[in-house]
């Protein structure tokens, strides 16, 4: 049924609608198969929905489920269909354990993913999503991959984002390793949107950025002592 058009709308609808135990029977029911529905044209469907109204316990059920095997969740990531989930997915974590899981299984396969334009798109979920400290992962292999990334279409606007969502050393790695290959860059259609000479108007944006921030918290503060 969740594979079905139909079925699958009837099941969402039993989740929006119907009773605690409804939905605890219809969860029972689908857990074994979370990796294939994450995956099937509409029983992807119904996985967001699941990600949307099941409780913290569910949903680490079902982390525990796709990331079972080595592999398995870049597996879902790179599909038409899974990335979708995916990417609900990492919006959704919220414990320590969940979101460690998610890193965990995703970093053996950073490469494979921005290489992807399914994969892509989770990359660009978890730098919007996770904080700074867990997207570390990230950070690292873009700048271990800086030239491969760089200097493709679609790759090289995950880098600029790598460098806006970094801070400190991981930002100073990466911007170190873009300057240093500055001259090749410069000279690549995509490359030359990171040479020696855009990075640090970027980097001088988003310090302005933070001094704002600090500014703006400062006034606060004196305003709560005043």
């Amino acid at each position: 049924m969740a594979k079905d058009q139909h079925g699958c709308r009837f099941l969402q609808r039993i989740f929006e609608d119907g009773s605690g135990l409804d939905a605890m029977i219809i969860f029972n029911e689908l857990i074994p198969h979370v990796v294939e529905l994450m995956m099937d044209p509409f029983g992807n469907y119904l996985m967001q929905k699941l990600l949307d109204v099941c409780n913290e316990e569910q949903r680490t059920q079902i982390i525990l489920m796709v990331t079972s095997e080595p592999g398995q969740l870049i597996r879902i990531s790179l599909n038409a269909y899974g990335t979708r989930v995916v990417q609900r997915l990492v919006e959704s974590i919220e414990t320590r354990k969940q979101i460690t899981l998610v890193k965990t299984a995703l970093r053996p396969g950073f490469l494979n993913l921005i290489r992807d334009l399914n994969g892509i798109h989770v990359i660009q979920r978890c730098l919007q999503c996770l904080s700074t400290e867990d997207n570390e992962f990230i950070f690292e292999d873009a700048t271990k991959y800086c030239i491969d990334i760089a200097t493709h279409r679609h790759r090289c606007c995950v880098l600029q984002k790598c460098i806006a969502y970094s801070s400190g050393q991981h930002r100073e790695k990466l911007v170190t390793e873009i300057s240093r290959n500055s001259l090749f860059l410069a000279q690549d259609p995509y490359g030359n949107h990171l040479s020696n000479e855009r990075v640090p108007t970027e980097l001088k944006i988003q310090q302005q950025i933070d001094e704002d921030h600090t500014l703006t918290q400062l006034a606060n503060s004196n305003s709560r002592t005043n």
